[in-house]
C-alpha cells in the first residue's frame, strides 16, 4: 500500500528523473528488473500513429 500511495503522489519532475536515471544505466541493468521497474511506474503509453506523437500515462 506504501508503494501505490507513493506512486499517486509522484509528479512530473519525478518520472523524469527516474527516466533519465534508467536510461543513462540501461545497459548495465538487467532486462526483468528494468520491466519491473517500468510496469510500476507506467500505467500506458498513447501512440498516435498520424502524428507520431506519444503520451505516458503514469
Amino acid at each position: 500500500m506504501k508503494q501505490a500511495q507513493a506512486l499517486r503522489n509522484i509528479e512530473e519532475i519525478d518520472v523524469s528523473a527516474i527516466l533519465s536515471g534508467i536510461a543513462d544505466s540501461v545497459d548495465e541493468q538487467d532486462r526483468d528488473d528494468l520491466n519491473e521497474i517500468l510496469r510500476g511506474l507506467i500505467d500506458r503509453i498513447v501512440f498516435d500513429h498520424a502524428s507520431l506523437d506519444c503520451c505516458i500515462h503514469y
